[in-house]
């Protein structure tokens, strides 16, 4: 299977094979899927399915829509939410999962209970309580300052969940930077330059016009594995050879204007809008950012934790896509073991069956236990200024280019 072969290789042979399997296996029955909920994928005149090439992949594989496919899958599955009215509630953050050892249970086995958060617009204490629990919270890349991450999400809420509930956490030090983030202007510094755009033939430049990766990966150059475009890029920045602001060059005006439009119109709007420029016309100023995060919470094939009801799928996990990921994998990733878990916490659920309310103790009992209020005042310690510490030691000590001596 060559597209397990690619995630395999791409991942330095460390991601778990099993893993691997199940991904690549069941991906074109999750593809086909989305269609039939009525994904509007790129087709060919034929009716097929348009596949580009994303990096290190060996052929055409990604299906797409426009440059904004994540979009498009969110947009089918909310859809797929409403006609099951399943209830969403919004602008929750939660602060702690709660174990049976939290409600004054016995943990001689360890089980979910639920999870306390803060009602953003109410500014009110929440508790939920569950039989099971899918975390699905995203990576932690917003501990470095670039990053192609929002601002309000990635900063490793999830394993921190999953850690202080006695989760094992696994292959953190794997953390993918992107080749091609905004570096001007400096509000856009790290927003994502989407691979669809060297997909689609986009070129990298440096100051001197010279398409460096001829000197790096002449196989494939731009389409190489991402962490070698990413320090390949990085390389030419730091030895002089990069553009006014930082970055390289991506260039994509070799195209014609039709094409761009019909492929890549969110990057034609972002670059116009944010940096003002037309990408048929003129070249785009990128830079590495960090964009992934591989390791994570360690949970079974079947997306369970060790701990009992407590579920976790996507970026927060680990061990699928080993020490760096294939380009398209992880909006696959997300379908596929977000499918797995989903039936799973479903099927856990009906076992347990109703619990007796008369086992949680009262709220204000719970939030008393686990501190969460000190005189009736939020612990809040300069939380701005703490995030900048992190972003400066990780910058200077895990950072994109790593070096085997302590110089």
């Amino acid at each position: 299977m060559v597209h397990a072969a690619d995630t395999l290789r791409e991942g330095e042979f460390l991601a778990d094979y099993e893993r691997v399997e199940i991904l690549c296996k069941k991906a074109p029955d999750a593809v086909n899927e989305l269609v039939k909920w009525g994904a509007r994928f790129h087709r060919e005149k034929d009716g097929r399915l348009t596949q580009r090439f994303f990096g290190a992949h060996t052929y055409r594989r990604t299906v797409f829509y426009e440059d904004w496919t994540g979009q498009e899958i969110i947009r089918i599955l909310l859809h797929q939410v409403r006609l099951r009215k399943i209830e969403i509630v919004d602008h929750i953050y939660i602060t702690k999962l709660l174990k049976s050892s939290d409600v004054g249970e016995n943990e001689q086995v360890s089980e979910v209970k639920g999870a306390i958060g803060i009602d953003i617009e109410k500014k009110e204490i929440v508790l939920f309580e569950c039989k099971s629990l899918i975390l699905a919270t995203g990576g932690y890349t917003r501990v470095y300052a670039v990053s192609s991450s929002r601002i309000f999400e990635n900063y490793g809420e999830g394993v921190a969940l999953a850690y202080e509930a006695g989760i094992d956490l696994v292959d953190m030090e794997m953390v993918q930077f992107h080749p091609t983030g905004m570096v001007w202007p400096e509000k856009a510094l790290g927003t994502l330059a989407t691979e669809a755009i060297r997909g689609e033939g986009g070129v990298l430049l440096n100051s001197k016009g010279e398409r460096y990766m001829k000197n790096y990966y002449p196989e494939r150059m731009e389409l190489g594995p991402r962490d070698v475009v990413a320090r390949a890029t990085f390389n030419e920045i730091i030895a002089g050879r990069g553009t006014p602001h930082g970055g390289v060059w991506l260039d994509v005006t070799h195209l014609s204007k039709e094409k761009i439009l019909d492929r890549l119109p969110t990057m034609y709007e972002q670059f116009k809008n944010i940096d003002g420029i037309d990408i048929s016309k003129e070249k785009m100023e990128v830079g590495p950012t960090a964009h992934y995060s591989m390791g994570g919470i360690l949970v079974a094939i079947n997306c369970r934790t060790k701990v009992r009801g407590l579920f976790a799928v996507g970026e927060v996990i680990s061990q699928i896509h080993g020490a760096n990921r294939l380009g398209g994998n992880s909006l696959l990733d997300t379908v596929v073991f977000g499918k797995i878990a989903g039936c799973e916490a479903a099927t856990l659920a009906k076992e347990v069956g109703e619990r007796q309310k008369t086992d949680t103790p009262p709220l204000a009992s719970i939030l008393n236990k686990l501190k969460v209020f000190d005189d009736g005042i939020f612990i809040v310690k300069e939380p701005i200024t703490f995030r900048n510490e992190i972003e400066e030691l990780m910058k200077f000590n895990a950072g994109i280019y790593k070096r085997t001596d302590k110089t």
